[in-house]
């Protein structure tokens, strides 16, 4: 390994640090950090766009926003305890948010190869 290599005094914080990168903790951090730049893709920060699916309309894109970049700290504050049952919860709401957008472009798409 190529934590072997290094010197004696740095091996064990690598370990741990390997370690950690090897949990669930990661995805947690690589999802909360996606949804919040899509979070922030939906505010007035990133200035207004088109709607671009069907769902979007079903709430203002602030609300889209919110929901987005709250799902997406759940994420990022939960992800030193990824072992619980709110860390699963936390991967439902991205998984739920990602299936209602993907479903609602899915639509889009059909209708306008009609």
């Amino acid at each position: 390994m190529p934590i072997d290599h290094l010197p004696r005094r740095l091996c064990g914080p690598a370990e741990r640090i390997r370690d950690g990168l090897l949990t669930d903790a990661t995805a947690l951090v690589i999802l909360g950090a996606g949804m919040i730049a899509r979070g922030i893709s939906y505010s007035d920060i990133a200035g207004p766009g088109p709607s671009g699916h069907p769902a979007e309309s079903w709430m203002t894109m602030g609300t889209w926003s919110i929901v987005w970049v709250a799902v997406g700290v759940l994420c990022l504050t939960i992800a030193p305890w990824h072992r619980t049952v709110t860390a699963a919860l936390a991967v439902a709401g991205h998984e739920v948010l990602y299936m209602i957008a993907g479903y609602s472009i899915t639509e889009t798409s059909g209708r306008l190869n009609e």
